[in-house]
């Protein structure tokens, strides 16, 4: 009898939601430590995200960051947080 891996990748870590405090209308360049997941098989499981660490971000942008951790009876679990910038936009002066 086979046995069927029905258990999903454990997330071990997920960064929480980054907000940049970001003082002018220049965007600030932010990074994050990358997100980590094993899998009960002790294979490392695949990874997929939407966004890569090291982005530019200006005030008012919430930019939705996700994980996809996969093993290989095609489990999966998710690393989901947001990058966002706040600040007050400073109006050019003409």
């Amino acid at each position: 009898m086979l046995a069927v891996d029905s258990i999903p990748p454990a997330v071990t870590f997920c960064p929480d939601d980054i907000v940049a405090n970001i003082p002018s209308n220049q965007p600030v360049y932010i990074t994050w430590p990358e997100p980590e997941a094993v899998d009960n098989s002790g294979i490392v499981p695949s990874v997929v995200q939407n966004v890569n660490s090291g982005i530019f971000v200006q005030v008012g942008s919430v930019i939705p960051v996700m994980y996809r951790f996969t093993d290989a009876a095609g489990n999966f679990a998710l690393c989901e947080f947001t990058v966002s910038g706040q600040g007050k936009a400073i109006s050019p002066g003409y």
